[in-house]
């Protein structure tokens, strides 16, 4: 069995992390050896081995996105001719690759399975200023959700949205994100040389990580963090990433006279993450909405106390008995609960239960979907 990976903008984000080629490890682990060949498209053109399958890149990628969107169908259907053993066309979000996912289908027949991660709805709701591209998205849901044979959802929540959405409950599969555990490794040396860098000693450290852009938040958690330093100065927040939000959230630090607590660390190797988890006490992710969350499961395997957004699809990811919710809207609850957090460190349960996520099992749910597809 040959499968056709269709990635969506986020491939880049994860490039680092899994072998640098892009995909969840459990798409590369095949536990019933019967996936040969996995087909996508990158940004240039190479071939290897990994457990016996081969992966072949395609280069494909332009700046002007209307030339991308020509240049993915074309080489698909190039892809698609040239390998006729591919039997399983699988896609992320609904973006234009779902599109494109569909006219493949209909010009090749191939099986076809789409990836559910966020919920659209609330999504729309906080961005309400993206009237075309919400209705343009509104679009292709339908015509995805009609026509696709498969939609693996990531949270349970996910498939209460689907169903309000009249989609046949029998396409809908729940398959956790997956980690490979064995690629987090500690570097003491690294850890050393963070914790001088970064002056610790007698400090209390929050941490969040991801893109710096308005769905994730961090505006709310800097004024959030500048309300609580007035009152503890022994605090002070790293913050991992780097999008279109940085010059903006920098001028909120100058403003609030917080440059001396807050650094921004940039974008930081995927096998370190959890080097810059471990010198931190807390974990803090404000975010609006989000489909899986995979930097909370990185931090539960940290063991940090979890401060995150009260929103439904964190629900399959972290223990709510040991996890501290705030209403992402609302600046002096996140002020709060990191103040509850700060004040009650020695009380907080960091006992989690990362084995669901583990690759192998997600592998095996996900080649038991294909058998059935196809078989």
């Amino acid at each position: 069995m040959d499968i056709l990976l269709i990635p969506n903008d986020s491939l880049e984000a994860y490039n680092k992390k899994w072998l640098n080629i892009g995909i969840p490890p459990h798409l590369y682990f095949d536990p019933n050896g019967k996936i040969n060949n996995i087909y996508f498209l990158y940004k240039w053109e190479k071939s290897y081995s990994i457990n016996n399958k081969k992966f072949s890149y395609f280069s494909f990628l332009s700046r002007n996105r209307l030339v991308n969107i020509f240049k993915y169908l074309i080489s698909w259907i190039k892809i698609l001719k040239k390998h006729p053993n591919i039997k399983i066309i699988r896609t992320y979000n609904p973006h234009i690759e779902w599109l494109i996912t569909i006219i493949l289908w209909k010009m090749f027949w191939k099986k076809t399975v789409i990836s559910l991660h966020n919920d659209f709805e609330y999504e729309r709701k906080v961005m309400k200023e993206r009237k075309f591209f919400n209705f343009f998205q509104k679009v292709l849901e339908w015509i995805s959700y009609k026509y696709c044979n498969k939609i693996i959802i990531v949270s349970s929540y996910l498939r209460k949205y689907l169903l309000l959405k009249w989609v046949n409950k029998n396409k809908i599969n729940l398959i956790l994100n997956s980690f490979d555990f064995k690629t987090y490794t500690l570097n003491n040396l690294l850890i050393d040389k963070l914790k001088k860098e970064i002056d610790l000693n007698w400090f209390k450290v929050f941490i969040t990580i991801w893109r710096l852009n308005k769905q994730k938040n961090q505006k709310s958690l800097l004024l959030a963090f500048s309300n609580l330093i007035k009152d503890w100065k022994k605090c002070k927040l790293l913050i991992i990433g780097s999008w279109e939000l940085k010059e903006s959230l920098i001028r909120i630090i100058k403003e609030k006279n917080i440059e001396k607590y807050v650094y921004f660390l940039g974008n930081v190797d995927n096998k370190d993450i959890i080097n810059y988890l471990k010198i931190s006490n807390y974990f803090v992710l404000p975010s609006f909405y989000e489909g899986f969350w995979k930097v909370l499961v990185e931090a539960q395997l940290a063991k940090l106390p979890i401060l995150c957004s009260d929103i439904p699809t964190v629900k399959d990811i972290v223990n709510e008995k040991n996890t501290i919710l705030f209403d992402p809207h609302n600046i002096d609850d996140i002020k709060n609960k990191m103040l509850f957090a700060y004040e009650n460190e020695e009380s907080l349960n960091t006992s989690y239960d990362v084995d669901k996520f583990n690759y192998t099992i997600c592998a095996e749910q996900e080649y038991k979907l294909y058998k059935n597809l196809i078989w």
